[in-house]
């Protein structure tokens, strides 16, 4: 993903950048392979397959997103792992902890991409 390209915001180098998602097909140094039973704009966010999470800066619980992703991708892989068997097993979870542990999941699937090396 190109920093020229004035409508991605990229938060972390290589690992987080966002972007309205409704522009996607107008970016191109973005991949992007649309889920015909989802539109682009409603999703929360993708993982490229070079192992960048892609925030959709459309979506109002945006800013809530990347606090949380911010704080995930800094995490080790222990406790990563950790913090998600701990959320997994507990019953009632509330809303913020369902999207943490949503997070948690997505960081380590983003990890393993990076770590393949598909660009």
């Amino acid at each position: 993903m190109s920093e020229l390209n004035r409508n991605i915001e990229v938060i972390i180098p290589g690992k987080l950048a966002a972007v309205k998602f409704s522009y996607i097909p107008f970016i191109p140094e973005i991949e992007y392979t649309p889920d015909p039973d989802q539109p682009a704009y409603t999703e929360a966010c993708r993982i490229t397959d070079g192992g960048v999470f892609l925030l959709n800066k459309d979506l109002p619980g945006y800013e809530l997103l990347k606090s949380i992703v911010r704080k995930v991708i800094r995490l080790p892989l222990h406790r990563l792992n950790r913090e998600r068997a701990k959320l997994a097993n507990k019953r009632a979870k509330t809303p913020y902890e369902d999207l943490y542990c949503l997070c948690l999941e997505a960081e380590l699937e983003r990890r393993e991409k990076a770590k393949r090396g598909v660009h």
